[in-house]
């Protein structure tokens, strides 16, 4: 048995997709680290290895931080392609496809009652028609608020 044990620095939450990001930010972290002990007049003969190289921690704590990144990045895609989504269906005057894209999770909108479905396609396509554009979420959600609280009969609004 050798007198020492060698240990395996384990990482968590590796994700195969993030391999590219974890490298670049990893080898930008040990440049600056390199660069910092340098610029302090150290060598790494007389220093501690981790004066030059990432600890284990700063090595998961990059790699938590990446997948964070790109977390938010996914579900911010996400709720484009959702808001981008209700607004074709607008241009479709499609009351049950904009029933299901307003209630899909990732456009964040809140209180959507599918009984609703024609008044919100009533005042969504007004709103979009005033508007000359495509309708961001607060705007959705405004109108969604204003549908529910002056919800009138549908044969009224033909």
């Amino acid at each position: 048995k050798q007198w020492y044990q060698r240990r395996v620095a384990i990482t968590a939450g590796i994700e195969v997709q993030n391999q590219a990001k974890y490298h670049d930010i990893l080898f930008l972290a040990k440049l600056d680290k390199t660069e910092t002990a340098q610029d302090e007049g150290k060598t790494s003969k007389d220093c501690d290895i981790y004066e030059f190289y990432l600890t284990h921690v700063e090595v998961q704590d990059i790699i938590d931080d990446i997948n964070d990144i790109v977390r938010k990045e996914i579900a911010e895609a996400k709720f484009r392609t959702a808001i981008s989504d209700i607004n074709k269906c607008l241009a479709n005057e499609s009351a049950s496809e904009l029933i299901v894209a307003l209630q899909v999770p990732a456009s964040r909108l809140k209180h959507v009652n599918d009984k609703n479905s024609e008044i919100y396609l009533e005042f969504l396509v007004a709103a979009q028609n005033s508007r000359e554009g495509n309708l961001n979420v607060e705007e959705i959600q405004e109108v969604l608020e204003l549908a529910k609280k002056k919800k009138v009969p549908t044969a009224t609004l033909r």
